[in-house]
């Protein structure tokens, strides 16, 4: 009873704290294109790429500052030299987040829900979430330059040999994944 009573009074707090930036809200996307660092840390050995981040995030602002958007991006392609035996990673992000608009400053934090990377020519891939933080600047009127790092936390390893699939769950002790874009992207008000 108290539990329902403490839900229901806080979903009428959050209604009428946000009644009046619904109606001021309006629909966004925001392609952006750039260059991307992909890192990895293992066992104390580390190895870096250089490749492209390209992606997307559509949304709605709520007021004047506030907003909350999905996020699509893909990285790569990534080529590792020793660490990963000459292979090339390709990545791919799907989630959600939030973040505030200060006319010429953006921030954005977000939760990556879907993360997924392909190693090649190996025919594995590395499956997990990642959280991304990051802050855009008006670079023009039209556009904004962004620098965004995300952090991987990687939850499965899928491996096809001639014997067939196998799964196994990875252990986040001894691997770090860390990639750093910096991009341009083009805000766009829908209505």
């Amino acid at each position: 009873m108290k539990q329902t009573l403490l839900i229901t009074n806080l979903l009428f707090f959050v209604f009428f704290a946000f009644t009046g930036h619904w109606a001021q809200a309006r629909v966004f996307a925001e392609p952006y294109v750039g260059l991307a660092k992909h890192e990895i840390h293992f066992d104390g050995l580390a190895d870096i790429s250089n490749g492209f981040a390209l992606g997307a995030k559509l949304g709605l602002t709520l007021g004047p500052k506030y907003f909350f958007a999905g996020d699509y991006m893909q990285g790569g392609p990534f080529k590792f030299g020793d660490l990963l035996n000459s292979s090339e990673i390709t990545n791919s992000m799907m989630g959600f987040g939030i973040g505030a608009d200060y006319r010429v400053i953006r921030f954005w934090a977000g939760y990556y829900f879907d993360n997924e990377f392909t190693v090649t020519p190996s025919n594995q891939k590395i499956t997990g979430t990642a959280i991304k933080i990051g802050f855009g600047i008006v670079a023009s009127h039209k556009f904004r330059a962004n620098l965004e790092v995300a952090y991987h936390t990687i939850k499965k390893f899928d491996s096809t040999t001639p014997f067939g699939a196998t799964t196994q769950g990875v252990s986040n002790d001894s691997t770090r994944m860390l990639t750093t874009m910096v991009t341009l992207s083009i805000p766009i008000n829908l209505r």
